[in-house]
């Protein structure tokens, strides 16, 4: 391997099934796992310590039989991240299957990372996570915003290793500019997105969560809630999430996905970091030092109103109006435990436009210790796009036991007083709308 690294010129090496036990008769150590596991440990250094030795700069992945030990990157440069290759974890209501497989990694990143008590010395930028997929044809019709989520994520994680597993054909123009957008911000912000720790809750049961990285007095946080309501994600602002600066000083942040918006609230180090996030979004937010504008740019805060009308015990009945302003999508989303209501829009049953159903604790068999969700059960979501009712008032009835589903209204508006695009890539992939979600039983 050293030779072929010189030879060929090669600059990078994954290193894959390298189960580390050789339980073979006349290798110079007893035939036990132990023994075996310690030999080919010894073997594997060299061919590494060699390797980098021929080739000078060569990256080496290690992608298996490794463990969470900073001892690791003395000989490579990223660790596998110990999950499947990919998955779709459903334990969490998600009509998105890009959402699903957020939330299936970074579920096992929590896992890990989620406590700081106890969070590995390896830093989660330095973790292998098959990265973006985006292999079938089936795949072309996802939505841009879906697809800028699942982008933003995976890059937000501060992933330096940032694998493209991508077939052309599922691929739209649109698709590709997103993509680039995002790995040109990832770059111009590599300093703090190298030092990310996961903050909030488990993503697969529904909780806010997010990776925030601070490098000297600025930070980056990408935050995502997996659930349909706004959640408050909290965040230590001091070195348990890497900020080693003064404490009582003042700092202001920005939204630059998926609008842009000074966000109105003064953060003082020392102190919690509180931001919502709304229902079922991504968002990021970059930090730096200095107070708030006293007339920052408002961010939509109007309720959606609407008015309930119980019409028996089987039936519940919604009465509302679809503001004009919706920027890209206005669904009605439904969710049953497990079975859904019959559903009418304006007194004609209606068809969802997707729907999903859970995938409880679909996790890969080699990786599944300790992941089961206690808290996860049976569902079925479907969603209804509203987009043809904007800016009329309608009527929604769903039929069914009223204890086992909750019906939400989520509209993206545009925000009011933007920044506009920036230079900084990441602003250009937003819709620059931010989401509402109002539950309405």
């Amino acid at each position: 391997m050293p030779q072929l690294a010189k030879t060929a010129d090669i600059i990078y090496f994954k290193h894959d099934f390298n189960v580390l036990s050789d339980l073979g008769e006349g290798n110079d150590h007893p035939p036990t796992d132990r023994h075996g596991h310690e030999a080919n440990l010894d073997v594997e250094l060299r061919v590494l310590t060699e390797t980098r030795k021929a080739r000078p700069g060569i990256v080496q992945n290690l992608t298996n039989w490794i463990w969470f030990s900073p001892w690791w990157l003395q000989y490579g440069d990223y660790l596998w991240m110990l999950a499947g290759d990919d998955g779709s974890n459903g334990n969490t209501p998600e009509l998105s299957e890009k959402a699903m497989s957020t939330t299936d990694r970074d579920t096992y990143i929590w896992r890990m990372f989620g406590n700081p008590a106890d969070r590995p010395l390896v830093p989660v930028s330095r973790l292998m996570t098959h990265g973006i997929q985006q292999i079938s044809a089936r795949d072309r019709d996802v939505s841009l915003t879906d697809w800028a989520d699942f982008v933003v994520m995976h890059y937000g994680r501060g992933t330096l290793l940032k694998e493209w597993y991508i077939s052309l054909n599922a691929m739209r123009p649109e698709l590709w500019a997103a993509l680039t957008s995002v790995h040109k911000w990832a770059k111009q912000h590599e300093a703090q997105l190298n030092e990310v720790v996961m903050v909030g809750g488990r993503p697969d049961e529904g909780n806010v969560y997010g990776f925030i990285g601070w490098h000297k007095d600025s930070a980056v946080l990408t935050a995502r809630n997996a659930g349909p309501l706004t959640q408050k994600l909290v965040i230590p602002f001091n070195g348990e999430t890497g900020f080693y600066g003064a404490s009582n000083e003042r700092y202001t942040a920005r939204v630059i996905y998926p609008y842009t918006a000074l966000y109105d609230a003064t953060f003082v180090s020392g102190r919690a970091i509180e931001v919502e996030i709304p229902g079922y979004s991504t968002m990021v937010l970059e930090f730096e030092k200095g107070a708030a504008p006293s007339r920052a740019a408002r961010e939509i805060r109007s309720a959606l109103p609407f008015d309930r009308v119980d019409s028996d015990g089987q039936t519940v009945t919604f009465r509302l109006a679809i503001p004009a302003d919706i920027k890209e999508r206005s669904e009605l989303l439904i969710i049953g435990r497990p079975a859904l209501p019959e559903t009418a829009i304006n007194d004609t049953v209606a068809t969802p436009s997707r729907i999903s159903k859970a995938k409880l604790n679909n996790f890969a068999d080699y990786a599944i210790s300790g992941m089961r969700s206690r808290k996860a059960s049976d569902w079925t979501m479907a969603g209804f796009s509203l987009l043809p009712y904007a800016g009329k008032e309608l009527k929604i009835t769903c039929k069914g036991d009223k204890a086992k589903f909750k019906v939400y209204l989520l509209t993206d508006r545009p925000v009011e007083g933007g920044l506009g695009m920036g230079d900084d890539n990441l602003s250009r992939v937003g819709n620059h709308a931010k989401r509402q979600v109002v539950e309405l039983n």
